[in-house]
């Protein structure tokens, strides 16, 4: 989720080297959408910070908000790089932070981080029990 095409392009393409299908939203409001229509198909989102209509951020908080998307693995992709920002989405729920510009290596190793792999591995780690919250 990012409301920048060129990125949602980017990020699906390494996405799909790796071996998962992608859909792709352009803020949080859209991705919720997308969220209730997938339910059972989505494992993880990267999510950008900036967007209009619903940032990353209330993105996360909305989403950890609800039950049924608790074992979904979030991924902040984001021009933001304050410590203190990074601090705030992964209390808020993000597994892994990733600040922009990115290469598809780094993608990677915070997929390998989360234990996902589209080629095989089980794509739904274990969670703790507790919704949205970072790995320790």
């Amino acid at each position: 989720m990012d409301d920048s095409r060129v990125i949602r392009n980017i990020l699906s393409k390494i996405l799909m080297r790796r071996g998962f299908e992608t859909v792709r939203a352009g803020n949080g409001l859209e991705a919720l959408q997308v969220m209730k229509r997938e339910e059972s198909s989505i494992s993880m989102i990267l999510a950008d910070w900036d967007m209009l209509e619903m940032h990353g951020l209330e993105f996360v908080k909305a989403l950890c908000a609800q039950r049924e998307f608790a074992q979904i693995s979030v991924m902040m992709v984001t021009s933001e790089t304050e410590s203190h920002q990074m601090a705030e989405a992964l209390i808020a729920g993000a597994n892994v932070y990733i600040m922009k510009p990115f290469s598809p290596g780094i993608v990677t190793a915070k997929l390998q981080l989360l234990h996902l792999d589209g080629g095989g591995i089980d794509p739904k780690p274990s969670h703790s029990e507790e919704p949205c919250k970072p790995f320790d």
